[in-house]
Protein backbone atom coordinates (compact mmCIF):
# COMPACT_ATOMS: atom_id res chain seq x y z
CA UNK A 1 0.00 0.00 0.00
CA UNK A 2 2.77 2.63 0.54
CA UNK A 3 4.35 1.86 -2.35
CA UNK A 4 1.36 2.75 -4.24
CA UNK A 5 1.14 5.89 -2.30
CA UNK A 6 4.81 6.65 -3.19
CA UNK A 7 4.01 6.47 -6.99
CA UNK A 8 1.20 9.10 -6.38
CA UNK A 9 3.77 11.14 -4.36
CA UNK A 10 6.22 10.97 -7.53
CA UNK A 11 4.03 11.37 -10.29
CA UNK A 12 5.40 8.20 -11.67
CA UNK A 13 2.48 6.76 -13.94
CA UNK A 14 3.77 4.19 -15.17
CA UNK A 15 4.30 2.91 -12.05
CA UNK A 16 0.52 3.59 -11.00
CA UNK A 17 -0.28 1.71 -14.14
CA UNK A 18 1.68 -1.45 -13.69
CA UNK A 19 0.47 -1.03 -9.69
CA UNK A 20 -3.22 -0.86 -11.20
CA UNK A 21 -5.51 -3.88 -12.22
CA UNK A 22 -5.99 -3.54 -16.62
CA UNK A 23 -8.57 -0.86 -17.46
CA UNK A 24 -8.95 0.83 -13.99
CA UNK A 25 -8.05 4.40 -14.93
CA UNK A 26 -10.70 5.70 -12.39
CA UNK A 27 -7.54 4.77 -9.48
CA UNK A 28 -5.41 6.45 -12.43
CA UNK A 29 -7.30 9.51 -12.90
CA UNK A 30 -8.05 10.54 -9.47
CA UNK A 31 -3.70 10.02 -8.50
CA UNK A 32 -3.06 12.43 -11.41
CA UNK A 33 -3.71 15.80 -11.13
CA UNK A 34 -5.09 16.37 -7.75
CA UNK A 35 -2.41 15.50 -5.48
CA UNK A 36 0.30 17.09 -5.26
CA UNK A 37 1.79 15.04 -2.13
CA UNK A 38 0.97 12.05 -0.46
CA UNK A 39 2.23 9.94 2.55
CA UNK A 40 0.54 6.60 3.86
CA UNK A 41 -0.04 6.73 7.46
CA UNK A 42 -1.69 4.41 8.65
CA UNK A 43 -3.10 1.12 6.48
CA UNK A 44 -6.22 -0.95 8.77
CA UNK A 45 -6.10 -4.84 8.15
CA UNK A 46 -6.93 -5.78 4.44
CA UNK A 47 -10.69 -7.56 4.58
CA UNK A 48 -10.51 -10.29 1.96
CA UNK A 49 -13.73 -9.85 -0.33
CA UNK A 50 -15.38 -12.72 -3.29
CA UNK A 51 -12.75 -11.52 -6.54
CA UNK A 52 -9.93 -9.35 -4.22
CA UNK A 53 -9.70 -7.61 -0.71
CA UNK A 54 -10.42 -4.31 0.53
CA UNK A 55 -8.24 -1.98 3.20
CA UNK A 56 -8.58 1.29 4.38
CA UNK A 57 -5.72 3.32 4.48
CA UNK A 58 -4.76 6.90 6.29
CA UNK A 59 -3.16 8.93 3.13
CA UNK A 60 -1.96 12.70 4.37
CA UNK A 61 -2.87 14.48 1.08
CA UNK A 62 -1.44 18.10 -0.25
CA UNK A 63 -3.72 18.68 -2.87
CA UNK A 64 -2.16 20.61 -6.33
CA UNK A 65 -3.79 23.78 -6.65
CA UNK A 66 -6.10 26.17 -5.31
CA UNK A 67 -9.57 24.37 -6.59
CA UNK A 68 -9.22 19.98 -5.63
CA UNK A 69 -12.07 17.76 -4.07
CA UNK A 70 -9.15 17.10 -1.47
CA UNK A 71 -10.01 20.77 0.57
CA UNK A 72 -7.33 21.51 2.37
CA UNK A 73 -4.04 19.59 3.18
CA UNK A 74 -4.70 16.71 5.23
CA UNK A 75 -5.13 13.18 6.66
CA UNK A 76 -7.66 11.31 4.53
CA UNK A 77 -9.26 7.34 5.08
CA UNK A 78 -8.99 6.02 1.65
CA UNK A 79 -10.93 2.67 1.22
CA UNK A 80 -8.66 0.66 -1.67
CA UNK A 81 -10.21 -2.10 -3.66
CA UNK A 82 -7.53 -4.49 -4.57
CA UNK A 83 -7.26 -7.74 -6.66
CA UNK A 84 -5.16 -10.34 -6.72
CA UNK A 85 -2.11 -10.60 -9.07
CA UNK A 86 -0.83 -13.28 -11.28
CA UNK A 87 2.26 -12.94 -9.17
CA UNK A 88 0.40 -13.61 -6.22
CA UNK A 89 0.65 -9.50 -4.88
CA UNK A 90 -1.85 -7.55 -5.14
CA UNK A 91 -3.13 -4.72 -7.73
CA UNK A 92 -5.14 -1.51 -6.77
CA UNK A 93 -8.51 -1.66 -8.62
CA UNK A 94 -9.96 0.85 -7.20
CA UNK A 95 -10.10 3.50 -4.66
CA UNK A 96 -12.18 5.99 -3.05
CA UNK A 97 -13.68 8.08 0.39
CA UNK A 98 -16.05 5.38 1.18
CA UNK A 99 -16.28 1.76 1.24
Amino acid sequence: MAAYWALVDAGDYGGLRAACTPGSAAALTAASSDIERARVVRVARVRREPGGAQVPADVRIVPAGETTPWGDPGTHTLFVKLTGSTSGGWLVASWGTSP
